[in-house]
């Protein structure tokens, strides 16, 4: 059985409330048709909505903690422990064991790093963005030459970059790492909760 209702405008019977059908009923817009929207309406949403674009989650940023630094040893590949969530909208990155976000959701994605030095013991470093143990970016440069370093001068460096990603499983995960060369073949420190760190958020293409 269908019926069809014609009328200019439908208002609540009683009240400034209604409500549209029952639970599990479905309402159609067929094809061509326009829902104009005037300007200084609101239109809110506790379900969920899908096909009106998106946010740009899920999305973390993550640094070391206050004053934190890490020991870094001499030509090793070795991952930065950023321990200090700045924000993470679904909780998916990891801050105290394997130190990666695991976005969780397919889709396209923009994800960057920084990690700064401050150490005079290092003369080449690379910085690498991993994704599920292999690298996909990395960044490449000398810091100082050999034997041209003094006293009033102490070397700075940040190694950064972004790409952007594909996630097509939701399993896929995403870490940093450094390679450093130092004069002494010594340990050497990446530091500065203000210039180290991860971060990363879906794209709405």
């Amino acid at each position: 059985m269908s019926s069809e209702i014609k009328a200019n405008k439908w208002s609540p019977a009683t009240g400034t409330a209604a409500t549209l059908g029952d639970s599990s009923d479905t309402f159609t817009v067929p094809s061509g048709v326009t829902l104009d929207i005037a300007s200084g309406a609101t239109i809110a949403n506790s379900g969920t909505a899908t096909g009106f674009g998106g946010e740009n989650t899920p999305a973390f940023l993550a640094k070391f903690a206050s004053s934190g630094s890490q020991t870094i040893t001499d030509n090793t590949v070795t991952k930065i422990e950023m321990s200090q969530e700045i924000y993470d909208s679904g909780s998916t990155y990891d801050p105290t064991t394997n130190y990666r976000w695991t976005p969780g959701v397919v889709g396209k994605y923009l994800i960057g790093f920084s990690v700064y030095n401050e150490d005079n013991e290092i003369i080449r470093a690379t910085g690498y963005l991993y994704m599920n143990g292999s690298v996909i970016y990395s960044n490449h440069g000398k810091v100082i030459e050999q034997g041209t370093q003094t006293a009033w001068c102490t070397p700075r460096w940040t190694w950064n970059g972004q790409s952007i990603v594909d996630v097509t499983d939701a399993a896929d995960y995403f870490e940093v790492y450094i390679w450093i060369d130092t004069y002494d073949s010594g340990t050497a420190a990446v530091q500065d909760q203000n210039h180290t760190y991860f971060w990363g958020h879906r794209l709405i293409i």
